[in-house]
């Protein structure tokens, strides 16, 4: 009987716990942020953004440009899966502009 390493097989972060991470750059406000992994939190996004020098404030609101012309707003807790194609914006949420 044989005794086969798969752990050496699959790249894995944290101690071999899950895939390992694959970095991905966004774009906040068309602006390019640098994320570490491909899926985040809402919250996350918006500080990568706010550290990558994006003018935005963290209690501002997320929302997520689709492919299709539609939007769609991330919350502080929803993760979602990223693209390098993945564009948002933020904005105080004021429609008095």
């Amino acid at each position: 009987m044989t005794n086969v390493n798969t752990t050496q097989d699959t790249p894995t972060d944290h101690g071999g716990h899950g895939p390992k991470p694959k970095p991905t750059t966004i774009h906040v406000n068309e602006q390019p942020v640098h994320m570490p992994d491909d899926h985040a939190m809402g919250l996350a996004i918006k500080q990568q953004a706010i550290d990558a020098g994006v003018k935005i404030e963290i209690d501002f609101v997320l929302v997520e440009e689709l492919k299709d012309g539609r939007t769609k707003n991330i919350g502080n807790d929803d993760e979602i899966k990223l693209k390098d194609s993945s564009r948002f914006l933020a904005n105080d949420g004021d429609d008095n502009s």
